[in-house]
């Protein structure tokens, strides 16, 4: 079973200070709704599959409401399960490493 993933510290007052720039809608990084973790695109992506996790999601759009914006939650299936060394190898090359390989 895949590592649960609940909301970062650095991305709560990231998304307050976006909230305050003015924006009108704002959403926020992609979910998971499996509660095997399967359906998982990247280790630290926040889990959203049962109501426990849902006082974060009101943390975030409590800012971006207190600001007048529109929050948007953002539901990700990937091709999961992910650790931390399947989800190194898994990644894409850096594009300068694709462009190399072209030239």
């Amino acid at each position: 079973m895949s590592q649960i993933s609940i909301i970062q510290t650095v991305q709560s007052p990231r998304t307050k200070i976006i909230a305050e720039s003015g924006c009108s809608i704002i959403t926020n990084q992609g979910a998971y709704a499996d509660p095997l973790g399967e359906g998982k695109a990247y280790y630290t992506q926040i889990a959203l599959y049962d109501e426990k996790f849902l006082p974060q999601f009101e943390t975030i759009a409590g800012y971006i409401h207190d600001n007048n914006a529109m929050a948007i939650q953002q539901i990700l299936h990937g091709p999961g399960p992910v650790s931390p060394m399947n989800q190194i190898f898994r990644s894409r090359p850096p594009i300068g490493a694709v462009m190399a390989n072209l030239v």
